[in-house]
């Protein structure tokens, strides 16, 4: 049950909520489903190119019953290759506020906190590799995952992971419904809704929802449009809708390395911030 729920949500959006100097280390390549099938819930097609904004809204409800919120926002192109470029960012309080970085030769990068937590990442299939770019650090890192052409036209229509339960033995406490077709965002999009049900150990919620996963893909831009996952149980709720979608090809410039940045520094390598005696940071 919390297997199959967390094989879902685990594709996803991941927020980097982390340090500056762990942060580069954070940035891996996201995963793949069905080699150059998909990636992060949006196909690798190539011949078939769009720009798009999503936005994952998060509810999660603490044990003493106080509710916290998070927005992520990315931005999302897909250029005629199949080349897929997400970048991510999380809005939280205080993130407007700006911090000093010093890189290793000595100069000074001034970034706001939202600006340093941002994270490009460029996913190339065809070449065999993955970019990560990190702004607010002036750093890019490429990894050689190994190259696998793209075919033209793919045999099997996209469909986001939560489609690979149907059909499949699910315990008795997990049920999948076809949901039909219905326009999402201005595209045909075709619904599929997972709910697992308590089980003796949960109580009072026994033989009731404490996950539901409801996926709407759209076949002909080979994503998925809207994601909706809510644990009636613990309180929590997360969105994610692919909103803003517009046809055609990207600016090329988003899809290359600005000149000025590291690549693939050393974790001595990278910009820091400085600590005063009583470890505030500037």
């Amino acid at each position: 049950m919390r297997r199959i729920s967390r094989l879902l949500v685990g594709a996803g959006i991941a927020s980097l909520l982390v340090a500056p100097a762990l942060l580069a280390q954070t940035a891996a390549p996201v995963q793949t489903t069905g080699g150059c099938l998909a990636t992060d819930w949006i196909g690798v097609m190539p011949n078939n190119p769009f720009t798009a904004q999503r936005v994952s809204k998060s509810i999660m409800k603490s044990p003493n019953g106080t509710e916290k919120t998070m927005d992520t926002i990315e931005k999302i192109a897909r250029d005629r290759d199949g080349r897929i470029r997400f970048e991510k960012r999380t809005r939280l309080p205080g993130d407007e506020q700006e911090v000093t970085l010093t890189t290793h030769e000595g100069e000074s990068l001034r970034v706001t906190n939202e600006i340093l937590k941002t994270s490009i990442l460029i996913f190339d299939c065809s070449a065999g590799k993955t970019i990560s770019i990190l702004p607010g650090m002036h750093v890019a890192y490429i990894r050689e995952n190994g190259s696998h052409p793209v075919p033209p036209e793919q045999k099997r229509p996209y469909t986001s992971p939560s489609w690979s339960l149907v059909g499949r033995n699910l315990p008795p406490n997990v049920s999948v419904q076809e949901l039909g077709y219905r326009e999402v965002e201005g595209v045909e999009a075709r619904g599929l809704k997972v709910t697992t049900l308590g089980e003796e150990k949960d109580g009072d919620w026994s033989e009731k929802p404490v996950e539901i996963d409801e996926t709407w893909d759209s076949v002909d831009l080979g994503a998925t449009i809207l994601q909706i996952q809510s644990s009636p149980k613990a309180g929590n709720e997360r969105t994610v809708t692919l909103t803003n979608i517009r046809r055609g090809e990207p600016d090329p410039s988003l899809f290359e390395i600005p000149p000025a940045y590291k690549i693939n520094p050393a974790p001595g390598e990278l910009p820091s911030q400085r600590l005063d005696r009583d470890g505030i940071r500037h």
